[in-house]
């Protein structure tokens, strides 16, 4: 059993802390860590009477010499950093300081978080080397589910080969209030350009350029966009013999509405402006005030499919597949307290840390949870009740979005 450091306090906390205390054989202690510690004390408080002790910290992983004690006064051996990406490796050399393996959800990133570093990342493996020492990256549905499951359908022999593949997130969720909003980082994708790969080679398109309307098994008629999003990267990096590969999500209209009303009175600048001697960019302002998506979770309903459709060759014969899986937002909010969205990357968390501490990913180094065999993962989701549906589909077919006439 492992002693178990869980840095931040986000959906995937709300999960991982119950999830492993049932979990037998997985977890010696639990230490919550947070910026604010009271957020981390909740946990303590509700899972007092638990079998496994939980113990908590206050913690900014940014000032080293105060992390580095609170780390060594609790000894983890392992670490899950759930600390925004920018600060990865910030955590990563403090893990190896303190001799502790490391996992996390997303790639590193640079601050804005829109440029993937996860190559520095890997400039560390050859010090958890050194000391035995396990790191995975990227360990959140997206990207570790999609690449597994990509790589499932040629283990599966649902394809022979893959020639393109596209991603798909269906969000059907709807508050009870009739009150929902985008997050920030939402709003700045819509107005961003859009990257995808084609015939291998990385492009980029006009924001909201590409849509797709089709049937959907399970989820009736949708409209898609596409998007830029870092799986993308994942699969150029991963799977670059799969040649072609697009990113699709499905969007509420009034988003539309809302981010282009905001985009043009400079709403989504990052570029600071001056207002009573105080500089703040407005972005940052809109971030503060605009209501967060979990204060709906309580009173949201529907569902969010997940998909990833394959077109390749099989037996000679071209064929397209799709890969597609459905969480309730209902049971999600009544088993966790957590949205549909957070269920998924917590659960695609807590199967790479019960693979970590079963020395079933037991590779010292760094790695990404595609870097192992994929049938590991999945299996793993299935006995945690996320389990996956195929059928025969085709190929989606893009077109050009029109721009609306102005009056």
């Amino acid at each position: 059993m492992s002693k178990i450091l869980i840095i931040g306090c986000t959906e995937t906390t709300k999960v991982l802390v119950p999830a492993l205390i049932k979990e037998k054989g997985i977890a010696e202690e639990i230490c919550v860590a947070s910026k604010r510690k009271e957020d981390a004390d909740e946990y303590r408080n509700k899972y007092k009477n638990s079998p496994i002790r939980i113990v908590t910290a206050g913690v900014d992983v940014t000032n080293e010499e105060k992390t580095l004690l609170m780390m060594r006064i609790f000894g983890p051996t392992l670490i899950i950093n759930l600390t925004p990406s920018h600060l990865n490796k910030t955590v990563m050399e403090i893990a190896l300081k303190i001799g502790a393996s490391y996992i996390d959800t997303k790639y590193y990133t640079d601050p804005t978080g829109t440029k993937c570093l996860i190559h520095e990342q890997f400039e560390c493996s050859s010090q958890f080397y050194a000391k035995n020492l396990r790191c995975v990256t990227g360990c959140s549905f997206n990207p570790a589910a999609y690449v597994c499951l990509a790589r499932t359908i040629i283990n599966q022999n649902l394809l022979d080969t893959i020639e393109s593949v596209d991603l798909i997130r269906i969000d059907s969720t709807k508050s009870d209030t009739g009150h929902t909003f985008p997050s920030v980082a939402d709003l700045t994708k819509l107005h961003e350009d859009g990257r995808l790969i084609d015939n291998g080679e990385l492009k980029t398109f006009e924001a909201l350029k590409y849509k797709t309307t089709r049937t959907f098994p399970g989820m009736g008629k949708r409209t898609l966009y596409a998007f830029d999003n870092p799986v993308i990267d994942s699969f150029k990096n991963e799977l670059p013999e799969i040649k072609n590969v697009r990113y699709f999500s499905s969007l509420k209209k009034q988003y539309l509405t809302l981010v282009n009303t905001l985009n043009k009175i400079g709403m989504l600048s990052t570029t600071p402006i001056a207002i009573n001697g105080t500089k703040i960019a407005p972005v940052d302002y809109l971030e503060a005030v605009i209501p967060k998506a979990e204060n709906n979770v309580s009173s949201s309903r529907g569902t969010l499919n997940i998909g990833i459709l394959a077109t390749g060759v099989k037996a000679g014969v071209t064929k397209s597949v799709l890969l597609y899986l459905t969480c309730d937002q209902t049971e999600s909010y009544s088993e966790y307290g957590v949205s549909a969205v957070g269920l998924m990357s917590a659960i695609t968390t807590l199967a790479g840390v019960i693979l970590l501490i079963k020395n079933k990913w037991n590779n010292p180094g760094v790695f990404t949870p595609g870097d192992y065999e994929p049938g590991l993962l999945i299996t793993r989701l299935k006995e945690l009740g996320i389990d996956y549906k195929v059928v025969d589909a085709e190929p989606i077919e893009i077109e050009e979005t029109e721009e609306e006439n102005e009056e």
